[in-house]
């Protein structure tokens, strides 16, 4: 049997860095964990108990419940109009994103991968077979590309550009004249676009969110992923949303058809249950990771002074290794050397194509938060 393909496969960093965390604490080591993306709340807090519910095989698109209570929900929140055949049930966002690549993409297609990107975009586009073209950007622009770094591109075999309004790792997060001269030259450039939204409910000190859902008249060439993960936390239930033309929704959950079966019938429920609840539960998570982000925010202020800005959106601090330990520029060796001396886990800028940074998560529990960042500014002669 040829190894090739076997021997191809990387697997998610984040992911593994997550993996690695909940080893060492079975091993009854101490581990504070500042890696993982999710917002650390108890669902059951949040959504109440449970009801009895029927296990047969689920419909492949998602139950016309669901259906019809997410697209409702995404057209009232970011002022989108999806109707309910315009919207596929995934197994989580990410799964949605290979969906849309795998339907969108010939062999040897590109996709444009915005740098700093999240871990898994140039694996996904590499699982269907294209080719990633990344554009860098830079923190004095706040990360952001711009329409004349899309009309740039020279390569015909462009077919996909993947933007992440707010991002992960960096926390973007782009106005509505700045989506629509994107939509423009990627219209132009005959770019089909997904926008990767999942942190579109987590913004902060009255910064708003803009979706490409809301320019209706780009439908045709674009499609949204929302995810029960941040929006509600509820990153266990692994339950996600794409949006698009019937046209693309009718290719996604063909291909689910083959491959998924379908979302477990209890996800959809929990997910139900969620989007019933939808305003109490997206203000109680957006007010705790608020909350904890303030927290992180003072203690890097306390030991590294007015280096680093609160992040408008999502989960992170994305900063630059250099800022919290002198003359220090290697991210990776940052990382393994804090977890060796402290049990501190955090994500290398490398995972997200940018060297010399490091992403800190503030998802996680307020009393690790404070730990991990108290054990940092050790590790780091503060």
């Amino acid at each position: 049997m040829s190894e090739h393909r076997l021997n191809s496969f990387i697997s998610s960093a984040t992911v593994e860095l997550h993996s690695l965390a909940l080893g060492l604490k079975k091993q009854g080591k101490t581990v504070f964990s500042l890696a993982a993306g999710e917002p650390k709340l108890p669902a059951v807090s949040l959504l109440g108990g449970t009801k009895r519910i029927e296990l047969g095989y689920p419909p492949v698109s998602g139950m016309d419940e669901l259906k019809k209570l997410a697209s409702a929900w995404q057209n009232n929140i970011f002022r989108s109009k999806f109707s309910v055949n315009e919207v596929s049930v995934v197994p989580g966002a990410k799964m949605g994103i290979f969906l849309l690549l795998r339907a969108l993409l010939k062999v040897g297609d590109t996709a444009v991968v915005i740098s700093p990107y999240w871990v898994s975009y140039p694996q996904i586009i590499e699982l269907c077979y294209g080719k990633t073209l990344i554009i860098k950007t830079t923190q004095e622009n706040d990360w952001k590309i711009s329409p004349k770094d899309i009309e740039s591109i020279k390569e015909k075999t462009c077919k996909v550009l993947i933007i992440n309004n707010g991002s992960n790792p960096c926390a973007t997060l782009y106005s509505k004249t700045e989506l629509e001269l994107i939509l423009k030259s990627s219209q132009k450039k005959g770019l089909f676009v997904i926008s990767d939204e999942v942190y579109g409910c987590l913004t902060y000190d009255a910064h708003k969110f803009y979706s490409i859902g809301e320019f209706k008249q780009y439908k045709d060439m674009t499609a949204v992923l929302q995810s029960c993960s941040k929006t509600f936390a509820l990153p266990g239930i692994r339950m996600g949303f794409v949006f698009a033309s019937e046209r693309v929704i009718k290719a996604v959950n063909a291909l689910s058809s083959q491959t998924l079966s379908g979302v477990s019938l209890l996800s959809q429920h929990m997910a139900l249950r969620a989007l019933k609840q939808a305003g109490s539960v997206v203000k109680k998570v957006n007010q705790e990771m608020l909350v904890r982000r303030n927290l992180m925010a003072g203690l890097l202020k306390k030991y590294w002074g007015n280096a680093f800005g609160k992040p408008k959106c999502a989960l992170y601090f994305f900063v630059k290794v250099s800022d919290l330990k002198k003359n220090v520029f290697n991210d990776r060796l940052f990382c393994d050397s804090l977890l060796k001396k402290y049990g501190v886990v955090i994500v290398p800028g490398s995972a997200f194509g940018q060297t010399g940074y490091v992403r800190l998560s503030f998802g996680s529990e307020s009393k690790i938060i404070f730990k991990a960042i108290k054990l940092m500014a050790k590790f780091c002669g503060k």
